[in-house]
């Protein structure tokens, strides 16, 4: 369940105050049909098997993306052929995500338990529903006036309170989000800004001079906006106090795109890859009822809010009412000690991740731990054991 609000968090004060009042919403959820048996099948089919390809056009880049099941392996990752795919879920389709905007789904929980803390760092800091919602509804309001409906806005920082806040102000005024991650080079940022016709970039202080020289070079970028430093008010400068904007007014279509993230650009220059919002419902249902994820979880995530991992798993605690724990940023050394410390239950890692943790000396905090399972994106086979035995879950 979500904790309490206190006064400090581990020591640690809370990230700020909501900073006003707010309008009281109103909302109707309309009842969604269930998955039919073909439907189902094909969420859950291992992603070897499953080839149905979605094209869609982010910019002037036509991207063509595979789909995959929940837990699948990324493109070109081996798999085991000892693995046993899970042949059934619990609940039933959309009993855990509904198959509607995600903000008409997320906003009410916000609204019922106004002081849980629904994001917890690693240093302590924590911010609640109610400071999410109202800051969220602050910056909607600014943005519905400037930023036409629909035309993306670029998000390029690293792990703090104002990614979410910016997340769910977008969902609810039908601006994609781009997400940039923030070590980009200068190629790279003028590529995916132009690309994805960003009419905005939000940044941190420390990569201000390269957006605003990239803006020569992009003429759809009207605006670089540098967020302030004292989080989690660095939009304050982009808000007026007195102005709100109800995040469930005109929600988008679960057909819109919600956001888009690029590749690495190991193999060329980044391809832009576009996430509609029934996608992403999708993918928190079926990974909620596929894992039997519970609100007595708790989710530590030591990735980048950047990549779209970290987003399914904030909507999904979002939705379960369970704590989502992040780590500013991955380190061998903190990791166990974070896991202690928050309690935490469920981990969701990509990439080296668990290839770091394996190099690194054994000790005896590795075993004394809470988790109960890892849902690990990419891992090797001949890796998979060795995490098992060593951690000692699976």
């Amino acid at each position: 369940m979500f904790p309490a609000q206190e006064e400090t968090m581990n020591g640690s004060p809370l990230l700020g105050r909501p900073p006003g009042p707010r309008l009281q919403h109103q909302w109707s959820i309309p009842a969604r049909r269930p998955l039919t048996s073909d439907e189902a099948s094909a969420l859950l089919m291992p992603p070897v098997v499953q080839q149905a390809q979605h094209q869609r056009t982010v910019g002037d880049t036509l991207v063509t993306s595979h789909s995959r099941g929940a837990g699948g392996s990324a493109e070109g990752v081996e798999r085991s052929e000892a693995f046993s795919w899970p042949t059934s879920v619990t609940g039933n389709a959309w009993s855990v995500m509904p198959a509607a905007p995600i903000v008409e789904t997320l906003v009410p929980v916000l609204l019922e338990k106004p002081h849980a803390v629904v994001i917890q760092f690693e240093d302590g800091a924590s911010l609640t529903a109610e400071a999410l919602l109202a800051r969220a509804e602050q910056f909607a309001a600014y943005v519905s006036k400037r930023v036409p409906r629909g035309t993306p806005i670029a998000v390029a920082m690293g792990n703090r309170a104002e990614f979410f806040i910016i997340w769910l102000a977008l969902l609810g005024t039908g601006h994609p989000m781009v997400n940039m991650n923030p070590a980009l080079t200068q190629t790279e940022a003028e590529h995916m800004l132009r690309d994805s016709r960003s009419a905005w970039v939000l940044a941190e202080q420390q990569t201000s001079q390269l957006f605003r020289s990239a803006q020569t070079k992009c003429p759809d970028l009207s605006e670089v906006l540098i967020l302030g430093e004292q989080e989690p008010d660095g939009l304050l400068a982009f808000c007026d106090e007195d102005d709100s904007f109800d995040l469930l007014s005109a929600p988008p279509s679960i057909h819109d795109t919600t956001f888009i993230t690029y590749t690495s650009g190991t193999t060329g220059m980044p391809k832009g890859c576009a996430h509609l919002q029934g996608e992403t419902c999708r993918y928190v249902d079926v990974v909620g009822r596929l894992y039997d994820l519970r609100s007595t979880d708790s989710f530590l995530n030591p990735l980048q809010f950047f990549y779209g991992d970290s987003i399914w798993l904030f909507a999904l605690s979002l939705k379960l009412g369970a704590p989502f724990v992040s780590m500013r940023k991955f380190s061998v050394n903190r990791f166990w000690s974070v896991v202690q410390q928050f309690e935490t239950t469920v981990l969701l890692g990509i990439g080296a991740i668990p290839n770091l943790l394996l190099k690194r000396e054994p000790t005896t905090d590795e075993q004394n731990h809470t988790m109960r399972m890892a849902l690990q994106i990419g891992v090797p086979p001949r890796h998979h054991r060795e995490l098992v035995e060593r951690f000692g879950l699976p």
